[in-house]
């Protein structure tokens, strides 16, 4: 994963050095450091366990505990429908829910494996919502919203934990609670900020396009939504653990893992978020803690991969979904 990441990089690197800024470079680089500093963290946790005690280990979960795990699951993307429901809406589009739920399932069962969601994922979109009647530039602003929605109920579901509860790191490091507090008081800043924009009604420029302001109600709703998923989403690891510890504890370290990964630029997060969970757990049973971690790659990204490549082939041998075209409401 390592190397294929690394190459791939490089490589778009070399052959395009004029399109590569500085800063770019420095991401790129960041990225494969952070990567390769998440590997050794993982291969120093797994490297004393044998494949005897990790099987052993997955299989003591409990049953009913990866049933909930996939309903979980379910559940969580159901609720990312509600990106696009509400960015559609405030875009004047009307098309079927069942057109709807289908792109974004698709779109975020890829992204969420694949990593660069701004590319991923709207590639999905694009191909799809333009099937359904739907604007090239429509869907960029789309893209937009959708983006602003999970920023904005990060920012007010990580505010609030990070105030109020911020994880405990076992040894000392920039992630003390009193750094952790911080951070939840910028993002209460950053929130404050975005909702005395909008109550103002100050529309915000992406590129070439020109987002109008979200009223208020459109705003509460994508906190709303946005906490509710990354909370479900939690959940979903929270299930698959063997241990006896708070729901809270673990939010606040499955938001920072999530921060870790997103910064990271690593596809799907692979290896980064794992080691922020282990970084944080160090005291917990290695092997149940690893299994458990497995698990949830297993039940939260791929299987969702699976189910969505599926849909999308059977969409496109033209046998899926039919054509229903979205209408603009006046």
């Amino acid at each position: 994963m390592f190397i294929a990441y690394a190459s791939h990089t490089l490589y778009n690197c070399a052959v395009q050095p004029r399109s590569y800024s500085v800063t770019k470079l420095f991401s790129v680089a960041f990225g494969i450091s952070v990567l390769f500093i998440a590997a050794w963290i993982v291969k120093d946790f797994v490297e004393h366990i044998s494949a005897e005690q990790l099987t052993e280990a997955i299989f003591r979960v409990p049953k009913s505990h990866i049933f909930l795990a996939v309903i979980l699951t379910m559940c969580n993307y159901i609720v990312l429908t509600s990106y696009d429901v509400l960015a559609l809406k405030k875009l004047r589009q009307r098309l079927p829910y069942s057109n709807i739920a289908l792109t974004s399932f698709i779109a975020y069962a890829f992204s969420n494996n694949v990593g660069f969601p701004l590319i991923s994922s709207n590639t999905i979109r694009l191909r799809l919502y333009r099937r359904f009647g739907i604007s090239v530039s429509m869907i960029a602003k789309l893209a937009a919203y959708c983006c602003a929605t999970f920023w904005l109920g990060f920012a007010a579901l990580g505010s609030v934990v990070f105030l109020l509860h911020p994880p405990h790191f076992p040894a000392p490091s920039v992630f003390s609670p009193a750094t952790i507090r911080l951070f939840g008081a910028a993002l209460l800043t950053v929130l404050t900020v975005a909702i005395t924009a909008i109550a103002m009604r100050k529309n915000v420029r992406v590129g070439s396009w020109q987002l109008k302001s979200l009223d208020i109600q459109t705003l509460l709703l994508q906190m709303l939504f946005a906490s509710l998923e990354i909370t479900v989403a939690a959940s979903v690891l929270y299930v698959l653990l063997p241990f006896n510890i708070s729901f809270v504890d673990i939010l606040g370290i499955f938001l920072i893992s999530q921060i870790a990964s997103l910064a990271s630029q690593v596809p799907g997060g692979v290896g980064v978020f794992e080691a922020m969970i282990l970084l944080f757990l160090p005291k917990f049973d290695s092997p149940s803690l690893i299994s458990a971690l497995l698990l949830y790659r297993l039940v939260y990204y791929f299987l969702p991969l699976v189910v969505a490549f599926l849909l999308l082939a059977y969409f496109e041998s033209g046998k899926g979904m039919r054509y229903v075209p979205a209408s603009g409401v006046s």
